[in-house]
């Protein structure tokens, strides 16, 4: 089932065109990979998924609903985005934080089901032992698991991922990806994140975008979209393709 429909969109920010004439269509469950070159509009995508950025031209659907018709707290309980965070104030409990993704069905005071929905994220992303140590004390890992932990709390049915591996080290990047590839198989969760790693992008999804220029450049599942023509074509770099390790190997 369609979850997740992208017609015909335009998205701009003064006179640039950061996305120009997107079709998309993302299936329940799906883990999509969204590829391409600094500038190529992969988090503006993220974005008008999400409902913060407004195209100026075609639409998003949700449960084949647009969501600029639908009250933005309802289309917070749909969807959840996980960005970078730079700043952290100190003195933050995890479980605080995470609390704070409930926002969407909170009407007064967090509740005791809203902090059993919480602790149950956290336990979903193996992090419950951190639930009373202070936000400014995790490492890079663990502060990535809380961040995907609090979005889990919002209960979304579509889960967006604003480069979920940078800044940390290769086990890091592994366990951040097998838990999110777990969550969409326990969950029947979607989820639609932005990678620079290739190899990534095709060991860890159902589906991949590639982007150029604002456009989609190429769509469809790993091994028939992350191709050396491709890749050449949208990087610039010639790669070597091994089918049978999933990897993007670049030819230096």
């Amino acid at each position: 089932m369609v979850i997740i429909r992208v017609v015909d969109v335009d998205v701009r920010y003064d006179d640039t065109r950061a996305l120009q004439d997107i079709f998309i269509d993302i299936y329940e469950g799906e883990v999509v990979a969204v590829v391409g070159p600094n500038g190529s509009g992969k988090t503006t995508l993220l974005k008008t998924v999400d409902g913060i950025l407004r195209p100026t031209k075609g639409s998003v659907y949700i449960d084949m609903k647009n969501i600029l018709t639908i009250p933005r707290r309802e289309v917070a309980k749909k969807i959840s985005l996980v960005t970078q965070l730079t700043y952290v104030a100190p003195g933050v409990k995890v479980i605080d934080f995470i609390l704070t993704g409930r926002r969407p069905h909170i009407d007064f005071a967090p509740t005791r089901r809203d902090l059993e929905i919480s602790m149950n994220a956290l336990r979903a992303v193996r992090a419950d032992s951190l639930a009373e140590r202070d936000l400014t004390e995790l490492s890079s890992g663990e502060f990535q698991r809380v961040l995907i932990a609090r979005a889990l709390a919002v209960e979304p049915k579509v889960l967006l991922l604003d480069e979920p591996t940078s800044n940390l080290d290769l086990l890091f990047q592994i366990e951040i990806l097998n838990l999110i590839k777990s969550l969409s198989v326990d969950r029947r969760l979607t989820v639609m994140m932005s990678l620079h790693d290739l190899t990534q992008a095709y060991r860890f999804s159902d589906k991949v975008i590639i982007l150029k220029n604002g456009r989609v450049y190429a769509v469809g599942e790993p091994d028939k979209v992350l191709n050396e023509e491709i890749i050449e074509k949208v990087y610039g770099v010639k790669v070597r393709i091994n089918k049978d390790l999933k990897a993007v190997i670049p030819l230096v």
